[in-house]
């Protein structure tokens, strides 16, 4: 009895005591726009650049590269991606397709959680700053961590899959033929990422987190209010294309910024065409299906695991 009595009691208290932050979370739950929530993610990254040198040098690599809008406005479109990437990088050692990937791949991140057609894509300095820090600053592994530093749920292999997923996910393409699974999943993936980036943006108190139920209402509400984006899929080509780049990849001992190494794609070769193939049919099975599905890759995560880091470190070498 005397127990029970004191529990109430506590949970009368934390009531109290927690009701302001707890207000403070619901309401920025449910002022939350697409808009807002990508700024705020804009925010939380920034302060991983960890030096003025960074920031002057992502500066100087926008605005050499970007086009100007009627408005005045700077933005970079896939012709400035292009430019950028070509002036250190030859067809011999990144081919027009691979270099397309390489900029569906990073469209995809700098609007990430709420994904954008690619094709006649652009974006601002900030979106092209957060794409950066997702990429090659590895902002990636901060998304669902309270405080940037412990997961909201109680599982990191979720986050590890994730995070994998979405490094595919950045490459996909328009589908060819209507899969209602593949549709369902991708839904499903998409909901996680923008509950992830939530839990990264809300106020930050240590004992008013919003909960699950709390952001599987809201994550919806945000993606109703977005383009109807035609479905997409992972090609066998397109993991081919990627593994071709992470195995010809090579890093310098210049560094770019505090900790980044430069780095370079050799050119490619008929031999590294063949490792490549082997690779890829470790990971997708033999050839005989276009279409690479996820479990697939889940079935090789060890290997995944390995292609992850290296993805990552090739990132951040082209800037």
């Amino acid at each position: 009895m005397l127990a029970a009595l004191v529990g109430i009691v506590n949970d009368i208290a934390n009531g109290v005591a927690l009701g302001p932050q707890n207000r403070k979370v619901k309401k920025y739950l449910d002022d939350a726009t697409c808009d807002s929530v990508i700024q705020d993610l804009s925010k939380v990254l920034s302060p991983q650049l960890s030096g003025l040198k960074e920031r002057e040098y992502l500066r100087t690599i926008f605005y050499k590269h970007c086009i100007e809008g009627l408005s005045q406005q700077k933005y970079w479109n896939e012709e400035s991606f292009t430019r950028h990437v070509r002036s250190t990088h030859s067809e011999a050692a990144i081919s027009s397709a691979a270099l397309q990937l390489l900029w569906r791949s990073f469209h995809f991140y700098a609007h990430h959680p709420f994904r954008r057609d690619s094709q006649h894509g652009q974006f601002d300095f900030d979106a092209f700053q957060r794409a950066v820090l997702l990429t090659a600053f590895q902002c990636d592994d901060l998304l669902g961590r309270r405080e940037l530093d412990w997961f909201w749920r109680n599982d990191a292999a979720f986050f590890r899959r994730a995070s994998f997923e979405r490094m595919f996910r950045s490459i996909e393409v328009p589908e060819t033929t209507t899969q209602l699974l593949k549709e369902q999943n991708d839904i499903n993936s998409a909901l996680s990422d923008a509950m992830d980036v939530l839990i990264v943006v809300v106020p930050q108190f240590m004992h008013a987190a919003p909960s699950p139920e709390q952001l599987e209402v809201v994550a919806p509400n945000l993606f109703a209010r977005e383009p109807i984006l035609t479905q997409r899929e992972l090609r066998r080509e397109d993991v081919s294309i990627l593994m071709d780049l992470l195995l010809r990849m090579r890093l310098s001992e210049e560094k770019w910024g505090l900790v980044y190494h430069l780095g370079d794609c050799v050119d490619a070769s008929p031999a590294d065409k063949e490792l490549t193939e082997a690779l890829v049919n470790s990971l997708t099975g033999d050839g005989s299906e276009k279409i690479v599905t996820y479990d697939q890759l889940l079935l090789a995560i060890d290997t995944v695991v390995s292609v992850y880091s290296h993805y990552k470190y090739m990132k951040s070498s082209f800037y």
